[in-house]
């Protein structure tokens, strides 16, 4: 503070003050703050003699405390999680979308699309697996289930045996979710795509 300020100050006794220190700048304002004061003038510097000790918060306050931080942890995780299954549907989505580009296509051309909407698929599997998400992760099996067989059309010996049994297993999979009882429509049609990848097993 300026020495004029210190001037002022009734309750001396509550701080420690230093010597005077010599103000080198212009302009500064004294307590009233409307005349400049000199440069050359002084000031002091204070500090108080005794702290207060900090209040030491209520159990009530300390489990409001928990509370607002576990409010706060489970609202990040919910947002976390939000994010991913966004995420995860996108994948989806992007899975579906690249089956239906390739159906116009032939050769290597069909079978890339077919393999990066694979990709896509277990993607999303990944997320709705790990979350629980029991019938987006069926509907995402059903989509790798056609993605597997599609491609499956277009090889040979080994490879497309074991394309139609991953087929078949994302199917048989799909209907632990998609039962007759609670999802009649969708049973059907996963228990066509079912019988023929296995039909096309057997030939």
């Amino acid at each position: 503070v300026s020495e004029t300020v210190y001037d002022q100050i009734t309750e001396r006794g509550e701080f420690f003050g230093s010597e005077q220190i010599e103000a080198q700048f212009k302009g500064f304002m004294n307590v009233a703050g409307k005349t400049p004061t000199p440069a050359g003038q002084y000031m002091r510097a204070l500090w108080p003699r005794q702290l207060r000790e900090p209040r030491r918060p209520t159990a009530a306050a300390r489990v409001a405390k928990q509370v607002s931080l576990s409010r706060e942890a489970d609202a990040l995780a919910r947002g976390e999680v939000g994010d991913r299954l966004v995420e995860a549907a996108a994948r989806a989505a992007v899975g579906a979308e690249l089956v239906q580009a390739s159906e116009p296509l032939f050769g290597k051309a069909r079978r890339d699309l077919l393999e990066r909407a694979q990709a896509a698929y277990r993607e999303a599997l990944a997320t709705y697996g790990a979350g629980r998400d029991h019938r987006r992760a069926a509907a995402a099996r059903v989509g790798l289930g056609v993605a597997l067989a599609e491609q499956a059309r277009l090889l040979a010996g080994e490879a497309r045996a074991g394309r139609l049994a991953e087929a078949v297993a994302a199917y048989r999979e799909a209907l632990r979710v998609y039962t007759r009882e609670h999802f009649p429509n969708f049973h059907e049609l996963v228990s066509r795509n079912l019988e023929r990848a296995e039909a096309a097993r057997s030939r």
